[in-house]
């Protein structure tokens, strides 16, 4: 943690966002009661972390924000509830139409999901809603032990 910290702030100036996200999980860890029995898990989880961009980490503290979208008009192969394919592009362009990020490009956000898809943390899933298909980026089980330590 401390050297992903340190990574950050010689890579780039310091961003209220990104120091944030590295509070929570800081505050997180050390509120743990019983954080021996916890350390192992933690541990892991840190390391998940540690190879993620300031971008990244940010994208992923706000996926309580994440929206439905409609599915894109491309073919597309799902298998199982997941869009198979390089979706990161739509998906970003879905997170910046609802506003949820302001300062960051369309080209930065697809690429902070597509580091996220890389890393096992989330997937694009596909289904149906009233009828209509419809994608929403979704964590998976490690996404969710990491967005535990940084939300």
């Amino acid at each position: 943690m401390y050297s992903k910290l340190i990574e950050i702030l010689n890579d780039s100036p310091a961003d209220d966002d990104t120091l944030n996200v590295l509070a929570n999980v800081l505050r997180n860890i050390s509120n743990d009661s019983d954080l021996k029995e916890h350390f192992s898990n933690k541990r892991v989880v840190l390391s998940m972390i540690a190879k993620l961009s300031p971008q990244a980490l940010l994208v992923l503290q706000k996926t309580n924000r994440w929206p439905i979208m409609e599915a894109p008009n491309k073919a597309s192969i799902t298998v199982g509830g997941i869009m198979n394919g390089d979706n990161s592009e739509y998906i970003a362009q879905g997170l910046l139409e609802t506003g949820i990020f302001n300062d960051i490009s369309i080209t930065s956000l697809g690429l902070a999901i597509k580091e996220l898809e890389v890393n096992g943390l989330c997937f694009t899933a596909s289904g149906t809603v009233d009828g209509k298909n419809v994608v929403q980026e979704t964590l998976t089980d490690s996404g969710k032990e990491v967005y535990k330590l940084i939300q």
